[in-house]
């Protein structure tokens, strides 16, 4: 073997042995991800079983649930609230809430629409032609939604929801 050869091996070798660590790594990394979504899984399968339970039965016998998938090892009954990640989706402030609905606003749509969409009104307004509804929300925060004389909407300008609240 050439000395050059000798030095490929030798810098081959101690380049796989930096790498070892990683993979190790990135192996209980995998493990761990593995673990947290195994308790996920079965805290969904006790939540659709209270629910599968607590529904009415329409006619006949009450048909038991049955798990769904194989049946987990066990492991820590806290493992995934231990990583700090909630389980299930996060949570709807009325903010965001608020928002998803003026996204909802489209041209055209009738008073009964919008109003289905929003809610009734802080106050209506007739201006002209139109009639403006306004809606207030905490903190001084007001939309409004115009209508022309067919009673259709036309334009509307959705509350800020500033960041800090």
């Amino acid at each position: 073997m050439t000395s050059r050869n000798r030095t490929m091996f030798w810098v081959a070798l101690v380049g796989a042995s930096c790498l070892m660590p990683a993979w190790g790594s990135e192996r209980a990394h995998l493990r761990h991800e593995v673990r947290m979504l195994q308790a996920q899984v079965r805290h969904l399968e006790r939540r659709l079983g209270a629910c599968v339970a607590a529904r009415p039965a329409a006619s006949g016998p009450p048909a038991a649930a049955r798990p769904l998938g194989p049946p987990a090892p066990a492991a820590a009954p806290n493992a995934a609230r231990a990583s700090g990640r909630p389980l299930g989706p996060p949570r709807q402030t009325r903010t965001s809430v608020w928002r998803r609905e003026w996204r909802q606003l489209r041209r055209g749509m009738s008073k009964r629409r919008v109003r289905a969409i929003l809610g009734l009104p802080t106050q209506a307004v007739t201006l002209g032609s139109q009639r403006v509804w306004y809606y207030r929300y905490g903190r001084g925060d007001q939309g409004s939604v115009a209508f022309g004389a067919n009673g259709r909407a036309l334009a509307w300008q959705a509350p800020p929801f500033g960041s800090w609240w």
